[in-house]
């Protein structure tokens, strides 16, 4: 698992992932990579198998939220003027 650590605590599963790692674009190139557990992965000290991917929108920040558009219009546009 990349960037994916699991816990057992009773009888709930903890994921954890860093949301500010970037483990790269997606194979389609629509998105980034966060976390993946790739195939099936095994629950330590359980009979259960998990299988996860996070991934956030291009151009967006560690929390998916849209990065701000530079405006070159309106530069070019006082540059012409």
């Amino acid at each position: 698992m990349q960037n994916i650590k699991t816990t057992v605590k009773g009888n709930k599963l903890i994921i954890e992932v860093d949301l500010s790692k970037d483990l790269g674009v997606s194979q389609k190139g629509k998105a980034i990579n966060v976390a993946m557990s790739g195939i099936f992965a095994n629950i330590p000290g359980t009979g259960l198998s998990m299988n996860c991917n996070i991934i956030r929108k291009l151009n967006t920040d560690t929390l998916g939220n849209p990065l701000p558009v530079a405006d070159t219009e309106s530069k070019d546009t006082k540059s012409k003027a």
